[in-house]
């Protein structure tokens, strides 16, 4: 039986980090994910196609990205000095 690739679109910024997890999830899981184009536009995405994976792979893979996704945006954000934003109009200060 012939299989065809299939895609789906990921939101993000980061796409060194959505790469890095794609080849860690197709090392433990043996799947076949490839980053085959990131968009720059009004939002930024990127295309993954694969033709081995099951649509339970995808959830999980999105799943994991999100965690790393979340683990960096904490890691930044407890790095930002307390008084960096003003208390009244919560932008950073000048």
């Amino acid at each position: 039986m012939e299989q065809h690739k299939k895609d789906f679109n990921i939101i993000t910024n980061q796409p060194y980090m959505l790469q890095q997890t794609i080849d860690w999830y197709n090392s433990i899981y043996k799947t076949d994910f490839e980053l085959a184009h990131f968009v720059r536009d009004e939002v930024n995405y990127a295309i993954i196609v694969y033709e081995k994976a099951s649509d339970f792979d995808v959830f999980q893979l999105g799943a994991n990205y999100g965690r790393q996704c979340e683990a960096f945006d904490k890691a930044f954000s407890s790095s930002i000095p307390p008084d960096y934003f003003d208390d009244k109009t919560k932008y950073p200060k000048e």
